[in-house]
């Protein structure tokens, strides 16, 4: 079987979904992953062959100038809130303008994408609902195309998207000229199943033909500090992130990581700040507790971890979930802050509203996943009901009954 790979561009969305595409390799079967070229290293570094394609947009590059324009417009990133309290023409206008971007994307690859599968001789699409170009890609060649899921399922509940339960009449005048151009039928569904790597408790209901698989961590390459297994364990550990993209899209300003070492500093745990170089130019003077950490993959320091206090991406979510974790996420955009809800719900996290946590709430914070039981307890069942998923191995067989 031949099997190909469409992710988002962006690599939050891949890495989710790398596991699975080792699991499809070493059931022998064939793999490629068709990517736009700034994903092209990150699948690369997973040890799997990008197809590079629709080099002609940049949509890290307009994503983030419209997030700066709305942080210009409003005073901080939209949120779900705040787009529901915009007027009904503003609001409509910003859920088309997040559809017509990932248009854009689709018109810059689908012509490589549909010779791409006709030479290789692609058997399946496993793709990100976001990418449009591989349902198109699928109603025009006949192969079946499974959706795979990033994060919970807002792209149905909150934003509205083709192809994922969106009326026809709906889409954006854009896409439909596309699929007009092939000749393609527009439908509401695409996908024959959805392959999902979270947790009941962490996603939303109702998503059709959902095929559910354990999350099995991987967060890109890196290696083990000597630190980490040499000088002993004899303080309490906090781990530290905002990710890899969210101070990129949101610029220095959202960048809360100087606030959080601030409620930090004097408590008697090591605080471990796993970041970028570039984003630790950002944190100026430390406080002594706090160690600044390189290229460690999340899934290799937080076993070593008591919490964790982050941004709220949906990769470090799910990470430090399967390492059983307590977390608290203090989200800035609207599906950092959906992360954040469900999270909370389970009673492992915290929400902290980043216009409220001020460094004492974050010292609070703190407090509560070191010394409460609760957060702790629950963070453990939750990694337990996640480890009785079956791994993406045990799934491979479902995806080989679609062809």
């Amino acid at each position: 079987m031949r099997v190909l790979f469409a992710p988002h561009t962006s690599p939050s969305h891949y890495l989710p979904v790398a596991p699975l595409v080792q699991a499809c390799r070493a059931a022998g079967h064939d793999v490629r992953v068709a990517v736009q070229p700034p994903l092209i290293e990150v699948v690369q570094k997973s040890g799997h062959v990008p197809v590079p394609m629709g080099a002609g947009y940049d949509h890290e590059e307009d994503l983030a100038a419209q997030l700066r324009r709305d942080v210009e417009t409003y005073g901080r990133p939209l949120t779900a809130e705040l787009i529901a309290a915009l007027p009904p023409d503003e609001r409509k206008g910003v859920y088309n303008r997040m559809r017509d971007c990932q248009t854009r994307i689709a018109e810059a690859m689908i012509d490589e994408l549909l010779l791409f599968i006709h030479t290789w001789g692609a058997d399946l699409i496993v793709a990100d609902p976001l990418t449009l170009a591989a349902p198109l890609a699928a109603e025009i060649t006949g192969i079946p195309l499974v959706h795979y899921m990033w994060g919970p399922d807002y792209v149905r509940h909150q934003l509205g998207f083709p192809g994922v339960g969106m009326p026809v009449d709906q889409w954006p005048d854009a896409l439909t000229r596309l699929f007009r151009r092939f000749g393609a039928e527009q439908r509401t569904e695409y996908a024959t199943c959805t392959v999902d790597p979270w947790p009941e408790p962490l996603q939303l209901p109702g998503m059709p033909h959902r095929v559910p698989f354990r999350y099995v961590p991987y967060n890109g390459p890196g290696t083990v500090p000597d630190w980490l297994w040499k000088e002993p364990g004899d303080r309490r550990r906090i781990c530290v992130t905002w990710g890899t993209v969210a101070s990129r899209r949101v610029g220095p300003d959202g960048f809360l990581v100087p606030r959080i070492l601030e409620g930090l500093a004097g408590t008697d745990a090591e605080v471990v700040v796993a970041t970028t170089e570039a984003d630790a130019e950002l944190l100026g003077d430390v406080p002594d507790n706090v160690r600044i950490a390189f290229g460690v993959p999340l899934h290799v320091l937080l076993p070593a971890c008591d919490a964790i206090i982050h941004q709220g991406g949906g990769g470090t979510t799910l990470t430090a979930a399967a390492c059983g974790v307590p977390q608290a996420i203090i989200p800035l955009a609207g599906d950092l802050r959906l992360n954040a809800t469900l999270l909370a719900k389970t009673g492992a996290g915290l929400f902290l509203d980043p216009e409220q946590a001020r460094p004492a709430d974050i010292k609070a914070a703190a407090a509560t996943l070191l010394d409460d039981p609760g957060p702790r307890a629950a963070a453990e069942r939750l990694r337990d009901e996640m480890r009785a998923q079956p791994t993406p191995a045990e799934i491979v067989p479902c995806l080989e009954k679609l062809v």
